[in-house]
């Protein structure tokens, strides 16, 4: 992972991505258990090869969610929120996911204060859903609604709209019913009955 050699260097962190991901593994949950491992993995995110940093921010977020919740991983995948480059930043997204903290939301938020792109906006989202707390669902619900009056594809359109549905509870139907007219707008209540 740390070889002069750019291309074994990609290579190993596509070997650490797969690592993590394999289900099928007996190894695996032993390997990213050890926290030792994260501090030899760590140093590779600042590879000069975006290829390799994508692939171990993909390996730390996937160790993290099924292994060991090692807190350093939140620290380091959070830095690449700011990242120029839209895959290395979609890639940091995906994989916090999985982190329910406020912080994380923080940065979400902080994100969603600009226009994203399809890409990065549908990464976003992932991070809310039926568990997501009430006041987080509260403040996301007039940003993603907000979201469809976007030229947005198909597939983006209806990745907000699903989770638009999956947040709306007893506690904020009335700002969604306050926010938007389904009955005004016939081709977007039509998507939502999708």
């Amino acid at each position: 992972l740390y070889s002069k050699d750019e291309t074994l260097r990609i290579s190993s962190a596509k070997h650490f991505s797969k690592l993590a991901r394999d289900e099928g593994s007996v190894f695996r949950g032993m390997f990213f258990k050890y926290p030792k491992t994260f501090e030899l993995l760590f140093p590779a995110l600042k590879d000069e090869n975006l290829k390799v940093v994508r692939d171990i921010i993909i390996t730390l977020g996937c160790a993290y969610n099924r292994y060991f919740k090692d807190p350093r991983v939140e620290k380091e995948l959070y830095k690449f929120y700011n990242h120029s480059n839209k895959e290395i930043l979609t890639s940091a997204i995906n994989w916090t996911s999985g982190i329910r903290k406020d912080e994380t939301y923080d940065y979400i938020f902080s994100l969603l204060q600009n226009k994203q792109t399809a890409q990065v906006l549908e990464a976003i989202c992932e991070h809310f859903g039926p568990k997501t707390s009430k006041e987080i669902k509260r403040k996301a619900l007039p940003i993603l609604i907000e979201c469809l009056e976007r030229k947005l594809g198909k597939s983006t359109t209806s990745k907000v709209i699903t989770k638009i549905i999956l947040i709306i509870d007893e506690d904020n139907i009335e700002l969604f019913n306050n926010k938007i007219s389904l009955n005004s707008d016939p081709e977007l209540k039509e998507l939502f009955i999708k």
